[in-house]
């Protein structure tokens, strides 16, 4: 079976041995930071693709994704700049993974295999979509910010140009706004109707730079503006750097796209989030591609349970501390969802006999100029 052009789909049963050999202590490995806006290098455990006990789960799901959802989740700005990138970021896939994970996958001729998935994917010059490929090779979403125009500081530029965005969440590549236009005689529907088309321009970032992706919709994003974009400059070839972010959600839904409906918010109660809360942690990374030059900002996404999360006591611990060590801006950011969810850990916190937020490491200083905010 091929519906995409240069993925083969073999129907046979996944190998359960290797499966069983993935590791499964991702809710302990990337429980949320303390601060989620520190750039680190990688530590030994770090990989730039993961392989553990959500990727199966993980790559059945957004090949769903690409069936129902293709232009919706892969996207592209024209140009020989961004073809040259797309090859190289799938090259450095193929590569990475053939490296690190020899019992999981094997390349014969253009045909790369997952024994994992079953899928054979095409990765010569005429075979499979190179975004596609990605998608389907690495769990994590990727996207590539590319060198573009000077700014007026004489800075070159990072601006989007290309992903494959499988788990966004609120956010898209390109904006697929379609609701008709109501009757501009009715006022309320019309305002209604232009706000959320505006809304959908504003979260589309194909084509953006750092800072109009994130201001003025971030509030506490504008202190590592410059930081941010320096990272973006400076990084260098063949050097791994990485960063957290944690998210609170009534529901257990990877694909967020911001122009797909989704069901009505429950009511934001301790009760909601006993019963349908979860922690959304996203792992990210940023490699620079030597050729193209494009910095490839990677996200790892996973998803718990917070019944898991309450009874994994590093991970509720961390949570806890994450929490405590919010600042204002982030509260801000969604404070009607966090001021309920702080109500629902109080009551956990006094469930499992805590009597003050637990002590947690505080990060390592990153790099000189590798932090953003300090440049």
């Amino acid at each position: 079976m091929m519906p995409f052009h240069g993925v083969e789909v073999d129907c046979g049963i996944a190998n359960k041995h290797l499966l069983d050999r993935l590791w499964t202590d991702h809710l302990d490995r990337y429980a949320p930071p303390p601060k989620s806006m520190f750039v680190l290098p990688f530590q030994e455990k770090d990989r730039w693709v993961s392989l553990d006990s959500t990727y199966f789960d993980a790559i059945r799901l957004r090949y769903r994704i690409l069936l129902s959802h293709h232009d919706y989740v892969i996207d592209r700005l024209e140009g020989d700049d961004v073809k040259l990138a797309e090859r190289e970021l799938r090259d450095a896939v193929v590569d990475y993974v053939l490296k690190e994970y020899p019992d999981y996958f094997r390349r014969e001729g253009n045909i790369v295999h997952s024994a994992l998935t079953g899928l054979k994917i095409d990765v010569s010059e005429g075979g499979a979509d190179p975004l596609v490929a990605v998608a389907l090779l690495a769990s994590e979403d990727m996207v590539m910010m590319m060198p573009a125009e000077t700014n007026e500081r004489g800075d070159v530029n990072y601006r989007l140009k290309s992903g494959a965005l499988l788990f966004p969440s609120g956010w898209s590549l390109r904006s697929k706004f379609n609701k008709p236009e109501p009757d501009k005689a009715n006022t309320a529907a019309w305002a209604a109707w232009e706000k959320e088309r505006e809304e959908s321009l504003r979260v589309a970032r194909l084509g953006k730079t750092l800072t109009e992706i994130h201001i003025p919709a971030v509030e506490h994003y504008k202190p590592f503006e410059l930081g941010s974009e320096k990272l973006m400059r400076t990084i260098a070839a063949g050097e791994f750097m990485q960063r957290r972010n944690w998210l609170l959600h009534l529901d257990d839904q990877l694909f967020r796209h911001a122009d797909c409906e989704v069901p009505p918010l429950p009511p934001l109660t301790p009760e909601s989030w006993q019963m349908l809360g979860h922690l959304r942690v996203e792992q990210e990374t940023f490699r620079r591609l030597p050729e193209s030059q494009a910095v490839v900002f990677g996200i790892k996404t996973y998803l718990w349970r917070f019944s898991d999360v309450f009874n994994n006591e590093a991970a509720f611990q961390a949570v806890a501390t994450a929490n405590h060590k919010m600042t204002m801006g982030m509260i801000s950011y969604q404070e009607r969802k966090i001021r309920s969810f702080r109500e629902y850990l109080e009551l956990c916190r006094k469930a499992k006999g805590m009597e003050s937020v637990p002590p947690i490491n505080e990060p390592a200083a990153s790099p000189p100029g590798l932090r953003p905010g300090h440049p």
